[in-house]
């Protein structure tokens, strides 16, 4: 080291650090902002059911779409491919997400995930969070009609399949 440069001050690596954080917070959240509206102008057109639910040709399965007014989308071949019991299933899982208020936590949850982009935890514990969503929400399905417990992991399965692109 150069014993006649002057010392760096604290406050300026504050300030650096500061700004380094900042600019992660940011790019985090273009990031995922970008990876959102993506997935909307994907879905669309969204074709109404009637049923506070939308079909979409680009949906490989269910999914509760938005934070503030969520809406359930469905694949466009969603009759065709469900029985009646399985549909009714599906569209409990989707609406116990809605009225546990999932989509609200998860922004929350991303929000978080921005302002803390430098921790891996953040990222592990999101994961963790959302896969607990599921569960609980696959547990009110089962509570409420312990006799569909068989159609609804048919249902579970064939939608996981098609969302690889496979059919049961």
């Amino acid at each position: 080291a150069d014993p006649t440069a002057a010392p760096v001050s604290p406050l300026i690596d504050a300030v650096a650090l500061g700004w380094m954080w900042l600019s992660g917070t940011l790019a985090v959240a273009i990031g995922i902002g970008s990876r959102q509206r993506a997935l909307l102008r994907r879905l669309q057109p969204l074709i109404p059911r009637g049923d506070r639910s939308f079909l979409s040709a680009a949906a490989d399965g269910p999914m509760l779409v938005g934070s503030w007014r969520p809406i359930v989308v469905l694949p466009l071949a969603f009759e065709q491919d469900f029985p009646p019991e399985q549909q009714t299933l599906m569209l409990a899982h989707e609406s116990a997400h809605r009225s546990r208020g999932d989509a609200q936590a998860n922004a929350l949850a991303t929000l978080l995930a921005c302002l803390f982009w430098f921790n891996p935890l953040i990222w592990l514990a999101q994961r963790c969070f959302r896969f607990d969503q599921e569960l609980a929400c696959d547990a009110s399905v089962i509570e409420a009609r312990p006799q569909a417990r068989r159609a609804y992991a048919q249902a579970m399965l064939q939608t996981q399949l098609a969302g690889q692109g496979r059919r049961v």
